[in-house]
């Protein structure tokens, strides 16, 4: 006999999961990433650099995936679809080179133009592989973020591993990826970002 969930508890798992998904999205990930790295590099003039990064790197992205939404090419800021994340992910590997070009000709602390570098190079791998299979993007920028943040200030931040697991679940539950494509992701974003950084910083 096949046990079966009741259905509030499917509802309130279902919220849990839109919760986590909402918080470790890849906007507010590369937002804390850059600014965190920014006051490493410099404090309070480092933030403004970690802010002026995210500007390319997050507000611009968000940018384009509202007015994308506004003008019908998409119906969720998740972009469920591949056909949606390959026309928008080159935009924002664009946006992210416009802002790595700036930083590089104004002179801007070395981490933060290594990590403008790391996530052109992250958001380059996880496009060639969008090409075939739905990678999270999730679990990539969580991932990756998580690895810069370790190299910057140390072990401690490892803490905060177990948000990976948790966000993998969210969207596994909320029927957005397998498994395998939130481990990929999540493997992807430490292994192509945190070395990246790590060699140019």
């Amino acid at each position: 006999m096949t046990a079966t969930v009741p259905a509030p508890s499917r509802a309130a798992s279902s919220r849990a999961a839109r919760l986590v998904s909402e918080l470790l999205d890849p906007v507010p990930c590369l937002v804390l990433v850059t600014v965190l790295t920014g006051w490493h590099a410099g404090r309070l003039q480092g933030v403004a650099w970690g802010l002026f990064a995210a500007f390319f790197s997050a507000a611009v992205p968000l940018a384009l995936i509202t007015a994308g939404r506004r003008l019908g090419y998409w119906d969720s800021r998740h972009l469920p679809r591949l056909k949606d994340r390959l026309l928008l992910l080159p935009a924002c590997m664009a946006s992210v080179a416009v802002g790595l070009a700036a930083t590089a000709a104004l002179d801007a602390p070395a981490e933060i133009t290594a990590l403008l570098v790391a996530m052109v190079c992250s958001a380059a791998v996880v496009l060639g592989i969008t090409t075939v299979w739905k990678v999270s993007l999730h679990t990539s920028v969580a991932s990756g973020t998580l690895t810069v943040l370790t190299l910057v200030y140390g072990s401690p931040t490892l803490v905060l591993a177990p948000l990976i697991v948790l966000l993998g679940w969210s969207r596994v539950r909320l029927g957005a990826h397998t498994p395998a494509q939130t481990v990929v992701g999540a493997v992807l974003g430490t292994l192509v970002g945190g070395p990246v950084f790590a060699l140019l910083r």
